[in-house]
C-alpha cells in the first residue's frame, strides 16, 4: 500500500468492532481512498472511488486475488453529487 498510494495523515483509531485491536489505516490516489482495517481473518482492505473507472485504476494497482462479486456502487439521492475530498 505504502509504495503505490499517499498516507493519510489521520491518527492511527481502532477499528469501531475491534477497540483495543489492530488501527486503521487510510490511503489516497486522485478519485480513491483506501482504507485497511482489522477483519475476521485478518487485515481487510476497503476502496471507496469516486467512479468505477477509479476502483478499476486502484484494483489494477493492487496484486492479489479480488472477489469476482465486482464493485458495490452507491449512487447520491436528492439530485446531491458526492464530492471526495482528494
Amino acid at each position: 500500500m505504502e509504495n503505490e498510494f499517499t498516507r493519510v495523515p489521520l491518527p492511527f483509531y481502532p477499528a469501531w468492532s475491534e477497540p483495543m485491536g489492530p488501527r486503521v489505516r487510510w490511503f489516497s490516489t486522485a478519485g480513491v481512498l483506501l482504507r485497511l482495517e482489522p477483519g475476521a481473518g485478518g487485515t481487510e482492505l476497503v476502496v471507496m472511488g469516486g467512479t468505477k473507472a477509479d476502483l478499476q485504476r486502484a484494483i489494477e494497482r493492487i496484486p492479489g486475488a479480488w472477489p469476482d462479486t465486482g464493485p458495490t456502487v452507491t449512487r447520491t439521492t436528492a439530485g446531491h453529487d458526492l464530492v471526495l475530498p482528494f
